[in-house]
C-alpha cells in the first residue's frame, strides 16, 4: 500500500500485482537493494497494465 500511495502522490495510477506475479514481485524487491532497475521496470509495467485494465472496465 505504501508503494501505491507513493505512486498516487506522484501522479501515477496504482500498480496492481496479480497473485500469479507475486513471487516475481517479491524476488525483484529482494534484489532491488543491489540493482533496482528490474524492480522499477516491473512496477512500471504493472502500472501500465493496471491502466489498460481500468480502460477496459470503463470501455474507453
Amino acid at each position: 500500500m505504501l508503494m501505491n500511495a507513493a505512486l498516487i502522490q506522484s501522479g501515477y495510477l496504482l500498480a496492481i500485482i496479480p497473485p500469479i506475479l507475486r513471487h516475481e514481485y517479491i524476488a525483484l524487491l529482494e534484489k532491488a537493494y543491489e540493482n533496482d532497475k528490474p524492480f522499477v521496470e516491473f512496477i512500471a509495467e504493472r502500472v501500465l497494465e493496471t491502466e489498460k485494465e481500468i480502460m477496459r472496465l470503463l470501455k474507453l
